[in-house]
Parts: C-alpha cells; sequence; structure tokens
C-alpha cells in the first residue's frame, strides 16, 4: 500500500511539472520568397515616320444604310500659273503753291491775269501753252517771233517786302539773219520791272539770250547799243537751247548786290514780263516758260 502511495505521489509531482512548463518546438527556418528574376527591357527610340496622304475631303452626311458617311472626291486643282494684273502707277498730281504771290503762274487757266503786248512790224508772233515734262503741272507757255516784230506777256505782282525770291523754269532760243553782223540775232527775255507803291519805275533785272551783233557798242554808224549793266538794271546772260530748272533769284539780295540805285524798301510791285524779239526779217527768237512764282 505504501509503495502504491508513493507512485502516485510521484506521478501527481511530474504532472504538475508538465502542466506548467510550455511545451517548445524546434523552430523551422523561414524561407524568404525568391525574387524572381525580371527582364530587362530595352526601348528604341525611333524617330516616328510620317507618310503624308492626299487630303480626302469628308463631308459629313446623314447616315447611309450601311451606317457609313460619304466620302467627296477632292477637286482639281488649277495648276496654271495665276494672271498677273498690270495696275498702272498714276503719281499724285502737283498742287500749286499757297503762297505763289503770282496768279496763274502755272497756266492752268490759260492766259487769266495776264496782259498781252504786241508790236507788229511786218514779222510772225504766235504763242500757246502746251504740255511740258519740264514743269511740275506739264504746262508751259510757248512763245515765238519769225521777223520784225516783238510779243510780250506781263503781270504787275504786289510785294509785301523785298524779301521774297523769283523762281520759274525755262528754255530760249535764237536765231540770226542775214545780216546777223550788222542786226545781231532774235532774242528772248525775261523781266523784273521793280516799281514804288506809285507804281513808279525804279529799275530791272533782266534774264535774256541774245547773240549781239559784231557793231554792238561801237562807234560806227547805226550801230545797236550793248547789253550792259548800270546802277538800276542788272543783266543776266543765259545760254541758248538749255533748260534752266526753277532758276531762283533772292530779290533783296539782287537789290542790295545789283542795283544799288534802288532802296529795297521803295519797291512795292515787281512787274514780270516775258517777251521775244527780233531785229530783221531773218532773225527769231523763243521762249517757253512756266512754274513762275514770288514768293
Amino acid at each position: 500500500m505504501k509503495t502504491k502511495a508513493r507512485f502516485l505521489v510521484v506521478m501527481l509531482f511530474l504532472a504538475s511539472i508538465t502542466a506548467c512548463v510550455p511545451i517548445q518546438f524546434p523552430e523551422q527556418p523561414v524561407q524568404s520568397p525568391q525574387k524572381q528574376p525580371t527582364e530587362e527591357i530595352l526601348v528604341k527610340e525611333t524617330e516616328e515616320i510620317i507618310v503624308p496622304t492626299p487630303a480626302v475631303e469628308v463631308e459629313e452626311t446623314e447616315a447611309l444604310e450601311s451606317g457609313g458617311v460619304e466620302v467627296v472626291e477632292p477637286e482639281e486643282v488649277d495648276e496654271a500659273e495665276p494672271t498677273t494684273i498690270e495696275i498702272p502707277f498714276e503719281p499724285t498730281a502737283s498742287t500749286p503753291d499757297p503762297d505763289n504771290l503770282v496768279k496763274n503762274g502755272y497756266f492752268l487757266d490759260g492766259y487769266e491775269y495776264w496782259e498781252r503786248e504786241l508790236v507788229d512790224e511786218g514779222g510772225s508772233s504766235k504763242m500757246s501753252i502746251r504740255e511740258s515734262n519740264n514743269s511740275d503741272f506739264d504746262r508751259e507757255l510757248w512763245m515765238n517771233q519769225e521777223g520784225l516784230g516783238n510779243l510780250a506777256m506781263r503781270q504787275m505782282v504786289p510785294i509785301p517786302t523785298t524779301r521774297v525770291t523769283f523762281s520759274a523754269t525755262f528754255e530760249m532760243t535764237n536765231t540770226s539773219g542775214p545780216m546777223w553782223i550788222f542786226n545781231g540775232s532774235g532774242y528772248a527775255i525775261i523781266v523784273l520791272g521793280y516799281y514804288d507803291a506809285n507804281q513808279e519805275f525804279l529799275g530791272f533785272t533782266r534774264i535774256l539770250n541774245v547773240d549781239e551783233s559784231f557793231f554792238t557798242g561801237t562807234a560806227f554808224y547805226g550801230a545797236p547799243e550793248g547789253v550792259s549793266d548800270t546802277n538800276t538794271q542788272h543783266n543776266i546772260q543765259i545760254n541758248s537751247d538749255q533748260v534752266y530748272k526753277n532758276y531762283t533769284i533772292d530779290v533783296h539780295e539782287e537789290l542790295n548786290e545789283n542795283l544799288l540805285a534802288i532802296n529795297p524798301s521803295d519797291v512795292a510791285y515787281i512787274q514780270i514780263s516775258l517777251g521775244v524779239a527780233t531785229p530783221d526779217s531773218g532773225s527769231s527768237g523763243t521762249l517757253m516758260i512756266s512754274d513762275i512764282v514770288i514768293k
């Protein structure tokens, strides 16, 4: 009995120890998931090639029975060269200078404001207004004297001061007769006559084209007087058959330097005289003038 009792006590003791101590199992190694090999993707850069395709004009229409759209064929393009249209160039027309003191100095109104003077000695006197490339207005006065006689056109111009300029475009020609050695040639002339407030004559500036005779200014009987300057008259000889474009005279300077007997403060008018004349039946003089301005 005592032996059984001891056996039971030992068994109970062992059971109690077993209940208190946790049972440990051997640890199993943890396997990490294997890394799957990744495929290396190579990207090759290439240029995108765009192939042009002919343009097709698609016109939306009502759905067809098939449910599609109607395709319109492109219209044919006319590849012929475009027609060139030439537009003529028309330059702006010139406008008369509003400051011009000369009335109708461009001869746009015919002979208006100009006074004509004719000395008829049996020759032929002619004048007309013609087209001219020398003028800004394509107009000029043409005057001609053939044979004995003279022709003149005049206009009196009031001026506020002598500090003005005269300008004009002109051409002069002359011819001589068989007796040129005695008489000289025909001539053309432009005269600026200076007058006071009472229109009393003071002197002049004369632009002329003339061939003087061999005996001009000599003591030979009947010889004509030569063209000479004084303190009240100044002569300017110009060449024949030459166009003088916008030939200009400063009036105040002209009076102070070439016409010393004239007091500039006395001048109130300038008379413009245009003339042609001849000394005999075989000579001639011609004047072409345009764009006459005093301002």
